[in-house]
């Protein structure tokens, strides 16, 4: 197997048809959909140093009732996994804060795909919908 996560794929039951490894999500929302762009991020090289680079791996665009089952179903798997296997460090130290949340928000500048302090940010234009990351 490949040491590269961007090639790695698990195969499904039928032809054709494969998964991706993702590390992360971004989640944008609007008041009739959830859209949920699931990413690979990657440290690649540059003139100035390594930096962080999301690559689109798939795109699932759903209802908030929808999304609201999902969650609760991805919530119960995650608590049969810790029966088993063990309890996950606590995420709220894991998340990434919006940059409205960092101290250093003030002093920063988000572009599509750069990284700002707390995690990696794309740039949009919310107007009444809602961001999140992942």
């Amino acid at each position: 197997m490949s040491t590269n996560p961007s090639s790695w794929v698990v195969a499904t039951d039928s032809p054709g048809e494969s998964a991706s490894y993702i590390n992360s999500a971004q989640i944008a929302f609007s008041q009739w959909d959830m859209t949920v762009d699931f990413q690979l991020v990657v440290p690649v090289a540059g003139p100035t140093g390594a930096h962080l680079v999301p690559r689109p791996v798939a795109r699932v665009v759903l209802s908030p009732t929808h999304a609201k089952v999902l969650a609760e179903i991805i919530r119960r798997s995650v608590v049969e996994w810790e029966e088993r296997f063990g309890t996950l460090p606590d995420v709220a130290a894991l998340m990434p804060r919006p940059p409205e949340e960092s101290q250093d928000a003030a002093n920063t500048t988000v572009k599509a795909g750069g990284e700002v302090p707390g995690g990696i940010y794309a740039a949009g234009e919310p107007s009444e919908a809602g961001v999140e990351n992942v």
